[in-house]
């Protein structure tokens, strides 16, 4: 299974990459995620290790992933292992005054999953959807925030602001 969604976002790939970056605020805008159960680094880098509780089709899920893509400012990923071994990738395009962000997904389904994969392809699609859609909304308030000078702000503007 691959499915690739972007969208254009007015902010600068710095921005957006310390937002993607930032595991611990990814419940705060990544559809489906619920909780986030462990973390080896925050921001990520190269390596680092987390677990996330989500909802997929009505089940809560644990998933263990790893880093395994780093370039600063330009691509993100990383490896799901359960329940279905999963590659997410987030690649940021420059373009004049925005941002394109590519998030991209591939899979192998095996089993009784490979018969759900038309199911699974069209969940994850409207999932990265809700997500750019909660991206997007985590992206304006806190560079509203960052803008009006408050330094109540979570970490990803403060470092790029500093």
């Amino acid at each position: 299974m691959k499915v690739e969604v972007n969208k254009t976002f007015n902010f600068p790939p710095e921005i957006i990459f310390a937002v993607l970056t930032d595991i611990q605020h990814h419940t705060d805008w990544a559809e489906g995620l619920i909780e986030l159960i462990s973390l080896t680094d925050n921001p990520a880098k190269f390596g680092t290790k987390w677990e996330h509780m989500s909802d997929l089709l009505g089940r809560r899920l644990i998933t263990s992933n790893e880093c395994n893509v780093y370039e600063t400012s330009h691509k993100f990923g990383w490896i799901t292992e359960k329940p279905i071994t999963s590659q997410i990738t987030l690649s940021l395009e420059p373009e004049q005054d925005s941002t394109k962000l590519t998030w991209s997904v591939e899979s192998e389904a095996t089993g009784i999953a490979q018969l759900a994969e038309p199911l699974l392809v069209k969940e994850t699609k409207a999932r990265i959807q809700k997500s750019f859609s909660g991206l997007k909304a985590y992206l304006q308030v806190h560079a509203s925030r960052e803008a009006t000078g408050s330094r109540k702000i979570d970490r990803p503007l403060d470092i790029i602001g500093n």
